[in-house]
């Protein structure tokens, strides 16, 4: 299931922006299952997942010109099943999105109201996050940037 999820996920964030004009910019998007064995991180790649198992996205955006391109916005979604960990954006700074449309700053707030009819402002659970994205900013000639997220797999 997982494993769709992920080949979905390649093909809906990164269709659009590999038929720029001119082969101007490239987006790969890699999974890995990120496990630690006597304090050391292994990432491998994460053909198949069960749950719990923590998956790191790793967006890269390279400049196939001679020239800088600026203004560059990076989107990962995080497909159903996956929740996203906290503080696991990079960089810090995301925005993300429960419908993959409209982004706020992390953590996303809303207005629940409460049984004596006040609103009270609560941050959504992470694992309702839809998607995560980054201004990326300028990419230098023929240079690469790379945004990551984590995100594990849900149990049920």
């Amino acid at each position: 299931m997982f494993r769709y999820a992920i080949l979905l996920l390649v093909a809906f964030v990164f269709s659009p922006a590999l038929a720029l004009a001119d082969d101007v910019l490239s987006v790969s998007l890699d999974a890995y299952t990120v496990t630690t064995v006597k304090g050391k991180v292994n990432f491998l790649p994460a053909d198949e997942v069960k749950p719990a198992d923590i998956i790191e996205y790793r967006a890269t955006y390279k400049n196939l010109t001679k020239r800088p391109i600026g203004g560059v916005i990076g989107v990962v979604p995080i497909p159903q099943g996956l929740t996203l960990l906290s503080k696991s954006t990079v960089p810090a700074d995301a925005e993300a999105s429960l419908d993959g449309a409209a982004f706020s700053k992390i953590p996303l707030m809303r207005d629940v109201k409460q049984a004596d009819g006040r609103l009270k402002r609560v941050e959504v659970p992470l694992s309702e996050y839809r998607a995560v994205r980054w201004g990326i900013g300028v990419i230098p000639a023929e240079k690469s940037k790379i945004v990551t997220l984590r995100a594990s797999v849900n149990s049920n």
